[in-house]
């Protein structure tokens, strides 16, 4: 795969997550937890776009909490976004 790390991040999380429908409320698109304030509502279903822009805008959020951990930062993203930045956070994983 001669892919950047967040395109291949971008591809694992869709392959794994799949696009969720409307039964999987208070998740939509790729596995994205609905937040307070965002707009999305019970019985939505995103389009694989807006899906994907949604996946890409939360993984380049995570992605600026853990610039700072050079080629783990796309890890620690992805894990961020499956999870949440607090349970990262929390974890061993950036006591190593």
């Amino acid at each position: 795969m001669g892919l950047q790390l967040f395109e291949r991040a971008v591809l694992t999380i869709k392959k794994f997550e799949t696009l969720h429908k409307p039964k999987h409320w208070p998740y939509v698109g790729y596995g994205h937890q609905v937040q307070p304030g965002e707009p999305y509502r019970r019985g939505c279903q995103l389009t694989e776009a807006q899906a994907d822009a949604l996946l890409r805008k939360y993984l380049r959020k995570f992605y600026a909490l853990y610039s700072q951990y050079g080629k783990d930062s796309v890890l620690l993203c992805a894990l961020a976004y499956n999870g949440s930045p607090g349970v990262v956070n929390k974890s061993t994983v950036l006591k190593i």
